[in-house]
């Protein structure tokens, strides 16, 4: 996983910093190393806002990254021979995601995300930021994606992102879309295991 961010969104995140003058999305990264690394991620590397990890059993791993299962948001399941991952992520299991994530769930971010909005429209939501950040804040939002890279122990048979290699896919979404979350962001793969 890499995060990469225009001037505006570096200007906004150092905004939303803590008082502290951590940057937040290090401090982010770094805290969710060290959980990944409790989890039992190996192959664990970390640079800057970039990091890599191998795990052997998923399910386990974001179980104990978030304290209890994340099973409504990644779940796995295997037949003929078939793996198949399904993500899914809704207002219902959101807060799994803020527990496995700490950024998500600090106080200046929240605000922003789709908990805090989720009673506003798009142009409602698109109109508060750019009052908070400037004019320049619902282009900016608007222009802008979150890409997830999953690779998998196998062949991939079928997904319903972008495939980049045989093990591999991209599933991307717009940022708008997840701040609001008005519907499910999911992405399904099936492989074949080695």
């Amino acid at each position: 996983m890499k995060v990469e961010s225009s001037d505006f969104f570096d200007a906004v995140l150092l905004d939303l910093s803590p008082a502290t003058g951590d940057d937040a999305m290090e401090a982010t990264m770094k805290a969710l190393a060290v959980n990944l690394e409790l989890a039992g991620a190996t192959s664990l590397r970390q640079d800057g806002l970039g990091m890599s990890f191998s795990f052997i059993n998923l399910p386990a791993t974001l179980s104990l990254l978030a304290g209890r299962a994340l099973d409504s948001i990644i779940r796995f399941s295997e037949q003929d021979g078939l793996n198949t991952m399904i993500f899914h992520l809704d207002m219902d299991n959101y807060h799994l995601l803020e527990e496995a994530i700490p950024f998500l769930s600090e106080p200046n971010f929240q605000v922003y995300g789709p908990v805090y909005n989720s009673y506003m429209d798009d142009s409602e939501y698109l109109e508060m930021m750019d009052f908070i950040f400037g004019p320049d804040a619902s282009e900016n939002i608007m222009a802008s994606s979150i890409s997830i890279v999953f690779s998998v122990p196998g062949i991939i048979e079928s997904a319903s992102s972008q495939a980049l290699d045989e093990s591999s896919f991209s599933y991307s979404f717009p940022l708008m879309d997840f701040l609001m979350l008005k519907k499910p962001l999911e992405c399904t793969c099936t492989w074949k295991a080695f």
